[in-house]
């Protein structure tokens, strides 16, 4: 007759069993944590890289716009370069610029290169939201004229800072009024800064900053419409000794 040897198996207790789901536990919650913030991160980071972009963007357009400048001083009424300060926190300006096709909104006016062009920070649809907007007309447009065909572009929208600022060649500084519409400054700086996405207005690194010259100058009445008495043609030298 056989005799039957029971063995005994090892295995886990139940509290055992507990205390490594607990460290189990424990371990994906510490994986989960780090992976969270890694992504918040990494979503802050590029929701500050894309705000920084359109500043950018925002400015090189105003640059672009500003390096086409045209003024006729025979006709300040559609040539003239305005800056509006009246609402002290932000200003509005407004010219002539010579674009090329390729510029923002260029589609829309086909053959028709020289445009006046405003940028003003108006509110936007949604509400506390300020938005950067450039404006668009024909040359010759009348301002109040609502038939005339005009272009918004949104250039940026939270619009926390917006300056201009000239280079004034009397005080030999920079200031933000620009006295005469019968003039061209030499040298522009800009500055723009989007509200935080806390929305807590920016602080002074938030602030994009960009400085550059004009090569622009004016058409003098003298250029435009020249006396036509100083283009007819010289007799010629006279000679000492006529002939009699």
């Amino acid at each position: 007759m056989k005799t039957r040897i029971f063995r005994k198996h090892a295995g886990f207790t139940l509290v055992e069993v507990v205390i490594a789901i607990g460290l189990l536990s424990m371990v994906v919650l510490a994986i989960y944590q780090t992976w969270s913030a890694v992504l918040r991160a990494t979503e802050a980071g590029s929701s500050a890289a894309a705000q920084v972009q359109r500043e950018r963007v925002a400015l090189n357009t105003i640059e672009e716009a500003l390096g086409g400048v045209r003024m006729f001083e025979q006709n300040l009424t559609h040539y003239g370069f305005y800056v509006d300060t009246s609402n002290l926190e932000y200003p509005v300006i407004s010219f002539v610029s010579r674009l090329p096709e390729s510029f923002l909104g260029g589609k829309h006016f086909p053959n028709q290169p020289l445009r006046r062009v405003n940028f003003e920070v108006r509110d936007g649809l949604e509400s506390g939201v300020r938005e950067l907007v450039m404006t668009q007309a024909p040359v010759l447009a009348i301002p109040d004229d609502v038939t005339v065909r005009k272009h918004q572009t949104v250039l940026a929208s939270g619009i926390d800072q917006f300056y201009v600022e000239f280079w004034s060649t009397t005080v030999e500084d920079w200031i933000n009024e620009w006295p005469g519409t019968n003039g061209i400054p030499l040298k522009v700086r800009l500055m723009l800064a989007l509200k935080r996405k806390d929305g807590e207005p920016a602080l002074s690194e938030d602030i994009q900053s960009k400085e550059f010259s004009l090569s622009a100058m004016p058409v003098t009445k003298d250029i435009q419409n020249p006396d036509p008495k100083s283009r007819r043609p010289s007799k010629g030298p006279v000679s000492p000794n006529p002939k009699r």
